[in-house]
């Protein structure tokens, strides 16, 4: 059945008539109806429908011309928009005035192309060009003249003037049609109506024609609050009519700008659950005319990123993203590349191509060392890919978990080192470089590509391919011109190949003159529709109005809208057009083109997925605070911690050292409080390592012991900085900072009752509960009655004794070697703090430690040493038997427990009303 009188009109066309139309769409259209027609016909012979797209036919028949005209045989083809781009970038990055105006690029090339178009020249401007942006801009346009001229080249514009003149002359008779119509073209501005009097010259019938399917009575406005709302009921309008078999559009004039949103809303609208992770969409349900640049795929953007890394130091963050993705060879070594770069984000903020694959090295060699149980010396990068070791006259091979990660460094490395950045080669040469590079790091990966991801790798081998046709035009550039020059092709849409559907979501342009069963026009606000006025700032903007050049003149661009309204309004039986009452708190009204159609009252749209206004279910509660017990003896990484997490809050422990939750560590410049803290430990180590007792200390010479505490700071600041790129004047400052505390630190240490310092940093087995723990203690004295022991811990921040109180011990490091070793009669913090150093903690002889506290009588012990030992000990069995067995409930002792907890989004203790009333005091 004919919809839209189009079979009338094909049967009505004359032989040897070409239909043209503004766009390719509005070709397969036609052709699309002239088959029904033909298929409904049934019997007869009837001519190929002649249609085509200007453009198509205009680059049609200059080719026609080169190859059948004597005088066009000597022109080449002419310029593509790419290698004319590029023409016009290398003149105007001569001109540092133009430039610091801004970008002109695209409005050097527009204002070339209008005054190609309209058939004007420097003449023309003579009198206008009084501006410095245009005066300067004509003197760059001389220089492409002068370019184009001296190589032979013509872009698209010079080669229609020179079709224009050939059929003006006659030249062309025999490649032209009898009678032409123009179909679909919203307005004729100067181009076309020269075109127009060429073919009239040459004899050519030429004729304008429009197609519509109704009046515009029959169309109906609707209003909604807010744009987001329109475009969901202008998707849910879509889907109801296309669930009926008909064939309709969805006009968004700012398509480009909204393309994300406009996707996100049909998709979710049409099939719901596609939005959940790893589910399915069918394509075949809407097309959309608009798409986004080939550069934005996933699978082309992770190749633009490998070729822009030079090797540099990067950071991390960034390293991590370039070559943890999918796209990467080495699947297989994803776990062990993520692994090694966690450890080096917690070691450097940056690093290079060098400093990775010496990483790599030392991870491939100590497997290997691991694997083989012997040691090795230092090796080459090539030698720790494997390791030999011989059993009986057989070789085995152990290979390191990055093997074939280090082979793509090195191969990396190698093509970096022979292909110079800096040299000049030509872009098609440099293709070729950059397709090495990409096999260097076995990009695509070895998995196998779904279908878009296959469509993109093929638009992206023509784009590397198409980097060819800049040769002509640019000669040899560097490597990152040759970026640059990739990026501009890459600059194109990507639209993927889908099946046709009952859906079209297009743009103004797009929707020219073709016809549906039903079309929405959605955005017709007064501030959208008419398009504001743009002229282009590089041409005179009375020349512009004056020869009705795009957005320049007022009243050309309201009869152009006003055509393209007519138009839409009659391209459909059902027509809808809509317009939001509010953007945010600004009130809208519709444009003024649209003003008069009747308004017709709306439904109330859902804008939210269909399962989030569905009736909520009653929730179930599922009690989850119990977890498997573990079989003792157990032991696990982190020795005190997971008492200490244990008794902070039951599931912190156990999400930490039986889930494994860990979080990426910050990144930071410099040392941390972490490296600090750690410095003066060892600092202060080393230092007692040499002088073993306080009678030592009290007779050594001021500058002995400032030997003694140079030499142990300076060993200390060259471990810590083993490995990392620490600046000198960093590490100098450091050293002052650090000999300044122990000086401060050593008072303390020469007013106290004589001392021996009998272990340092000794390793202590200790098993509780079942739970196996390596306590590592910083330091334990033997008083002056020569048996008693106080077991000392370095703090270089806050303490407080108070830390130690049963049941739920908050630093259970010293209540763990108090009651692991016998003849403990001191538990010490020794808090070396830059705003009060001093010892304190729980003593059973004060007499001999008269820094620190007796708990006999004390208001908040009440107890002597002896039964404080008891309890940590019966406490610190409570608390490891509880995680052994699995106790797990989200239970933090105070609500500072979460103040800096990273797993609040595991456990949702947010979630639970009142919790933070309802938790324990703190209890400092």
């Amino acid at each position: 059945m004919d919809f839209f009188g189009l079979y009338d009109w094909f049967a009505q066309l004359p032989a040897n008539t070409l239909i043209c139309t503004p766009n390719q769409r509005l070709v397969r259209f036609y052709r699309a109806q002239y088959q029904l027609w033909l298929a409904q016909k049934g019997e007869g012979t009837y001519p190929a429908l002649q249609c085509m797209a200007l453009a198509l036919w205009q680059s049609d028949l200059w080719q026609k011309a080169q190859l059948l005209v004597p005088s066009y045989a000597s022109h080449s083809a002419p310029l593509t928009p790419l290698q004319k781009k590029a023409l016009w970038q290398d003149i105007l990055a001569q001109d540092e005035n133009l430039w610091a105006a801004g970008d002109v690029l695209e409005p050097a090339l527009e204002a070339d192309k209008l005054l190609k178009n309209w058939g004007l020249n420097h003449d023309n401007l003579a009198e206008q060009a009084h501006r410095a942006e245009c005066e300067l801009w004509l003197g760059r346009q001389q220089q492409y003249l002068a370019e184009c001229e001296n190589h032979g080249f013509m872009d698209a514009e010079d080669a229609n003037n020179a079709l224009l003149a050939a059929i003006t002359t006659g030249e062309l008779n025999a490649l032209l049609p009898k009678q032409i119509i123009f179909t679909g073209f919203d307005q004729w501005p100067a181009p076309l109506a020269r075109l127009e009097a060429a073919l009239s010259a040459a004899g050519v019938q030429v004729r304008q024609q429009q197609v519509f399917a109704n009046t515009p009575e029959n169309a109906q406005r609707q209003s909604f609050n807010d744009a987001k709302t329109e475009l969901f009921a202008a998707a849910q309008w879509a889907k109801n009519q296309s669930e009926q078999g008909h064939n309709v559009a969805v006009v968004v004039p700012d398509l480009g700008q909204r393309l994300a949103e406009v996707e996100r809303v049909f998709q979710q609208v049409f099939v719901p659950s596609s939005l959940l992770p790893k589910a399915n969409f069918d394509s075949a349900l809407y097309n959309v005319s608009s798409a986004a640049p080939l550069a934005q795929a996933p699978l082309v953007s992770a190749a633009t990123q490998l070729l822009a890394w030079q090797g540099q130091s990067l950071e991390l963050t960034e390293l991590k993203a370039l070559l943890l993705t999918p796209f990467m060879g080495q699947l297989a070594e994803l776990p062990a590349l993520s692994q090694l770069l966690a450890q080096l984000a917690s070691r450097y903020p940056k690093a290079s191509l060098l400093q990775l694959k010496a990483a790599v090295a030392e991870v491939n060699q100590k497997a290997i060392e691991a694997r083989t149980g012997t040691q090795t010396e230092a090796r080459t990068g090539a030698q720790t890919e494997a390791g030999t070791q011989t059993e009986a006259g057989t070789e085995t091979v152990y290979a390191g978990p990055l093997v074939q990660f280090y082979a793509c460094l090195e191969a990396l490395q190698s093509l970096m080192a022979s292909q110079k950045t800096s040299a000049k080669a030509l872009p098609s040469v440099w293709a070729q470089q950059f397709a090495a590079r990409l096999q260097a790091w076995n990009w695509p990966g070895t998995r196998t590509l779904n279908s878009l991801e296959f469509q993109q790798h093929s638009h992206w081998l023509l784009a590397l391919a198409g980097l060819a046709q800049f040769d002509a035009v640019t000669g040899p550039v560097t490597y990152s011109r040759a970026q640059q020059l990739l990026a501009q092709v890459l600059n194109s849409p990507f639209h993927k190949q889908t099946p046709p559907a009952k859906v079209q979501i297009l743009g103004l342009l797009e929707a020219a003159g073709q016809l549906f069963d039903g079309l929405w026009w959605l955005g017709l606000t007064a501030h959208a529709w008419p398009e504001p006025l743009k002229p282009n700032p590089l041409l005179p903007t009375a020349l512009q109005r004056e020869h009705k050049m795009p957005r320049a003149n007022a009243q050309a661009e309201l009869a152009y809208a006003s055509a393209i309204s007519q138009r839409l309004l009659r391209s459909a039986p059902q027509v809808i057009v809509s317009h939001a009452l509010f953007n945010g708190d600004e009130p809208l009204s519709p444009s003024p083109l649209i003003e008069a159609v009747p308004l017709a009252l709306t439904d109330a749209i859902n804008t939210l997925h269909p399962w989030q206004y569905l009736p909520l279910a009653e929730a179930e509660y599922l009690h989850d605070e119990q977890a498997p017990a573990l079989a003792v003896p157990v032991e696990l990484k982190g020795g005190v911690s997971v008492v200490r997490r244990q008794a902070a809050c039951p599931f912190q422990a156990f999400a930490v050292h039986r889930l494994g939750a860990a979080s990426v560590e910050a990144m930071g410049e410099g040392l941390d409080h972490r490296d600090k803290g750690n410095l003066i430990h060892e600092v202060l180590e080393r230092l007692w390592q040499q002088l073993q007792t306080q009678e030592r200390l009290l007779a050594i010479d001021d500058d002995e012991l400032d030997a003694l505490i140079e030499a142990a700071i300076h060993a200390s600041i060259t471990h810590l900085a083993q490995g990392r790129s620490l600046g000198k004047k960093l590490l100098a400052l450091e050293s002052v900072r650090v000999k300044r505390r122990i000086y401060s630190w050593l008072e303390q240490e020469r007013v106290r009752a004589p001392f021996t310092v009998s272990l340092q940093e000794k390793t202590l087995p200790m098993e509780v509960a079942g739970l196996k723990l390596q306590l590592r203690m910083d330091r334990v004295d033997c008083l002056s009655d020569g048996k008693t022991l106080a077991v000392i811990d370095y703090k270089t921040g806050q303490s407080n004794i108070k830390s130690w109180q049963w049941p739920r011990i908050d630093e259970p490091q010293i209540p763990l070697y108090a009651t692991a070793m016998p003849g403990v009669g001191a538990a010490v913090f020794a808090q070396v703090n830059t705003q009060e150093m001093k010892y304190i903690g729980l003593t059973a002889v004060p007499d001999l430690f008269e820094q620190l506290t007796d708990p006999n009588g004390h208001k908040d012990w009440q107890a002597d040493f002896a039964t404080v030992l008891s309890e940590w000990q019966q406490a610190l069995q409570t608390i490891a038997a509880s995680f052994v067995q699995g106790y797990a409930r989200v239970a933090p002792k105070t609500p500072k427990t979460c103040e800096w907890c990273e797993l609040k989004p595991l456990c949702r203790i947010a979630e639970r009303a009142g919790w933070q009333d309802s938790a324990p005091e703190d209890d400092e």
